[in-house]
């Protein structure tokens, strides 16, 4: 019995040395020797060497002279990780995608007077009640809206000296207005990245034949990764947002547009790289933290 019980008792020992000891240990020491920058997180470091993000993480970035990278429906929490598990045929899928489209799209050059976006405003005053129509046309939407964290208390406030229906009571204190929230409390709109969002939608369903002359927007540039944190986006959506960015920069640097965008296009150049060496096939990424940084370095910025 008693060499029984030493047996199983070397065989634990032994099993708990191998596994919990010496197997980490030696993946720790391979990893850490050859793959040290990986084994960390594949970790980048700002101009002060401190790190400001991963290479395998998508973070949001702020301002027109940076380039964006594609929406997350984990709101770029690594945490978070997931997919908005929308279907094809869920409006808040389709609203995402065209609040994302509203004040970015382009018609197609020489085709209209104005741009998309001057043509949605100026759809929009044409009614004074436009936001309680939109509120009829979508419901799930303006009730997403109105129970959403960011505008709960701002509404519940403007319920209490205003009630009845919010769209509604709204439109009528408002006209020619849409809600946006500023520090909890209600604001209006008539104009701006607000009104082009939430109304690109309603304006395409109320001229169609505008479609055919707005310029394609590259897929990734509106849809969310399975994962929520893919950091890269193609060169063809980069191109897409290069106008914004040469423009931001020009204003900040003081320094002439062809310039900038030359600066600008020898970033993407170098930094673009073909999933698994081009052997996949695919477009050409870029890493948008990588390409910000590099675009920070490049305009002295810190």
């Amino acid at each position: 019995m008693i060499a029984h019980w030493r047996a199983n008792l070397i065989l634990i020992a032994l099993t708990l040395a191998l596994c919990s000891v010496v197997y980490p240990l030696t993946v720790l020491l391979v990893a850490q020797g050859i793959f040290s920058a990986k084994a960390s997180g594949s970790l980048i470091l700002g101009p002060d060497e401190k790190p400001v993000g991963s290479r395998l993480i998508a973070q949001e970035h702020k301002g027109d002279e940076w380039f964006q990278t594609r929406p997350s429906a984990a709101s770029y929490n690594a945490a978070a990780s997931s997919g908005s598990n929308w279907s094809a045929n869920n409006p808040k899928l389709r609203d995402r995608a065209a609040r994302q489209l509203g004040p970015v799209v382009r018609y197609r050059p020489a085709l209209q007077p104005n741009t998309v976006q001057q043509d949605i405003e100026a759809w929009f005053a044409v009614r004074p009640d436009r936001c309680a129509q939109w509120a009829k046309a979508y419901p799930a939407l303006a009730s997403a809206w109105v129970t959403d964290g960011a505008n709960e208390k701002a509404v519940q406030a403007w319920s209490a000296t205003n009630p009845g229906d919010f769209f509604e009571t709204f439109a009528a204190t408002h006209p020619g207005s849409f809600p946006v929230v500023e520090k909890d409390t209600i604001e209006s709109a008539a104009s701006g990245p607000a009104i082009q969002s939430a109304f690109f939608e309603m304006w395409l369903q109320d001229n169609p034949a505008k479609a055919n002359d707005i310029e394609p927007v590259p897929a990734d540039a509106v849809t969310a990764s399975g994962s929520g944190l893919d950091p890269h986006i193609t060169v063809r959506n980069a191109n897409s947002q290069m106008d914004r960015v040469v423009s931001a920069w020009a204003a900040k640097t003081k320094t002439g547009p062809n310039q900038v965008r030359s600066v600008v296009e020898a970033v993407l150049r170098e930094s673009a790289f073909a999933p698994l060496a081009g052997l996949a096939g695919g477009e050409p990424l870029v890493n948008t933290l990588e390409v910000n940084l590099a675009l920070a370095k490049q305009f002295g910025v810190r």
